[in-house]
């Protein structure tokens, strides 16, 4: 290197490292998990929200068995393919091999570059608010590492409290470090939003109405996020008297996908259910009090700083808009907060202004939380127990399943096994999941009947008509519904076999029927 020669990073790229950083901080626990395997465990690919986790990789194996549409396997019950979790969909389309870890490999691949998406446009969008380069590379770290005052109840020992815990350990929508942890659907679903907010308001927003449409079919929900930050921004400006930008493009573009899955949701009985059963409602008012208390000073002395300045009443207008959306009369309130705590960043910091030792003092007890968290995730990766690990004498039942059913086949399982089927076999349960599932309570009944030892033979071969169920998965979990042994019912053989499974197929020839 030459006398005199410097090296030095743009502000972007140092975003990029921030966003790198995270992802590889994020991706450090799942690293840990899969060399935790072993001695008779295999890792589910997930450290929490363990659920959810299987139905991503169902519905990325459903992508790689061929499907354009999602139609959800968690249920046996027919429905119509909708435009919805289109990324999984889509990276089932780049699986090389059809296993369960080149699943895994997938979606955390999605993962990283999506925080690193995020990063990005969290910068970006900041730019609007804060000149100072290090303020904005600050704001983007804490933008997607940053939480509430949730870690107060961790102290105490009971996460519990007012009939929720708090929402830097539930709330992926009112933080950044859950989404990068867990949901890179809903992170890159934020990163479109910021970068739509951040175009509409500096150029010609036509062109920005297409990401807005990439932003819908990524994550729907976000275009209701997206035209309510709008409508209020607007209305500011209006009562203010400023010109406003138009905002067509931004509803248009969007409106046909959203208006499509709102006339499913009202015509279909799938859909009306599972938008019924979708349990994301808020907690108790001061549950988000507890969350974002502690920046609430810093808000509005930054929001009275933003005011006079360009961009600023949409910062100002998406965060006072807030405690009304997540309150509507929806099953999706919480996610109506979506994307916000960036806003609130974005008031806060100018708040501070230049201030560092004070930022740097008071931002403190923002990162608690997700240091939890990640310390959490980390002694459950080196310790594997259910429901993060699996035996592996189940994971070779799902395996030998997966190479004797045919795509779409259905199996009649306990809840934890039915949960995890869908990812690891291109099958379908009559229910495995709390929103996806069809009648989940039902079945919840159906299925402990099933597997007691009172219910009649004839029950269970109606049921597996009915239903359109071919095979039966019996393991522990099974034998802890009841004492029915499958050898019971003449109707059904036995596939499989070993280290305490076993899989049985309906063969009605068996009786001549």
């Amino acid at each position: 290197m030459s006398p005199g020669y410097s090296f030095s990073l743009s502000g972007r790229q140092k975003a990029l490292v921030v966003g790198l950083a995270l992802a590889s901080i994020t991706t450090i626990p799942y690293l840990v998990a899969f060399a935790s395997q072993g001695n008779g465990w295999r890792f589910s690919g997930f450290l929490f929200n363990v659920e959810d986790g299987n139905s991503y990789l169902a519905k990325i194996l459903l992508g790689s068995e061929g499907a354009w549409l999602f139609r959800t396997p968690y249920t046996t019950m027919p429905h119509p393919g909708s435009l919805v979790y289109l990324p999984y969909i889509f990276l089932g389309k780049l699986a090389i091999v059809n296993s369960h870890l080149c699943l895994l490999a997938l979606f955390h691949g999605f993962r990283f570059v999506a925080t690193v998406l995020l990063a990005l446009a969290c910068y970006d969008f900041l730019g609007l608010f804060l000149p100072s380069e290090p303020l904005r590379l600050f704001g983007t770290i804490l933008g997607l590492a940053g939480g509430g005052l949730g870690w107060v109840l961790f102290l105490r020992g009971n996460l519990e409290w007012l009939g929720s815990q708090p929402l830097d350990f539930i709330s992926p929508e009112s933080f950044g470090f859950l989404a990068i942890f867990l949901l890179p659907h809903l992170s890159l679903a934020r990163a479109l939003l910021l970068w739509t907010l951040t175009g509409f308001l500096k150029g010609k927003s036509w062109r920005w109405g297409l990401l807005a449409l990439a932003m819908a079919l990524i994550h729907p929900l976000e275009a209701i996020n997206l035209w309510a930050i709008v409508l209020a921004y607007s209305l500011v400006e209006i009562l203010r008297s400023r010109p406003i930008k138009n905002p067509m493009p931004l509803f248009l573009f969007p409106a046909p996908l959203v208006f499509h899955l709102a006339f499913l949701t009202l015509t279909h009985p799938f859909y009306r259910v599972w938008n019924a059963q979708m349990n994301v409602r808020s907690p108790h008012p001061l549950h988000y009090l507890l969350a974002y208390g502690w920046v609430i000073p810093a808000l509005l002395i930054g929001a009275l700083k933003l005011l006079r300045e360009p961009f600023g009443d949409v910062a100002v207008a998406w965060t006072a808009l807030t405690p009304l959306l997540v309150y509507l009369p929806t099953t999706s309130q919480r996610r109506l907060a979506e994307g916000v705590w960036v806003a609130m960043v974005a008031l806060a910091l100018k708040a501070f202004g230049e201030r560092k030792r004070l930022l740097a003092l008071w931002s403190v007890p923002l990162f608690i939380s997700s240091a939890v968290i990640w310390a959490g995730s980390l002694a459950v990766a080196a310790n594997p127990s259910t429901p993060a690990f699996l035996p592996e004498g189940e994971a070779k039942a799902f395996e030998a399943l997966k190479s004797m059913a045919k795509p779409g086949d259905g199996v009649i399982a306990s809840y934890p096994t039915s949960n995890l089927l869908p990812a690891w076999a291109p099958v379908k349960v009559p229910f495995g999941h709390g929103a996806e599932s069809y009648l989940r309570d039902l079945w919840e009944v159906r299925v402990r009947t099933f597997f007691s030892s009172e219910a009649p033979n004839d029950f269970r071969l109606e049921l597996m008509r009915t239903a359109r169920i071919r095979w039966v998965f019996w393991g522990p979990e099974e034998r802890a519904l009841g004492a029915w042994a499958p050898e019971s019912m003449p109707e059904l053989c036995e596939r499989y076999s070993e280290a305490g499974y076993s899989i049985w197929e309906l063969c009605l020839e068996r009786r001549g029927r």
